[in-house]
């Protein structure tokens, strides 16, 4: 009796395409997580910023002489 043939599988420590997958999926984590915080600080600009306005707090560098 013949044992059935398997198809050829190329290990995966040597195979390109799983570690690009995973250099894509990492590099996609890394964009998710800096627009994240790039959102978060966005917020805290826009929050200061409304509080400057709202106190009338000058800003030298914000004025115009």
């Amino acid at each position: 009796m013949s044992s059935p043939s398997k198809p050829h599988q190329e290990p995966v420590s040597t195979s390109q395409a799983p570690m690009e997958l995973r250099e894509l999926a990492q590099i996609e984590l890394k964009r998710r997580l800096l627009l994240t915080e790039l959102a978060e600080v966005e917020r805290h600009r826009r929050q200061l910023s409304l509080e400057i306005e709202l106190k009338g707090i000058p800003i030298p560098w914000l004025t115009r002489s």
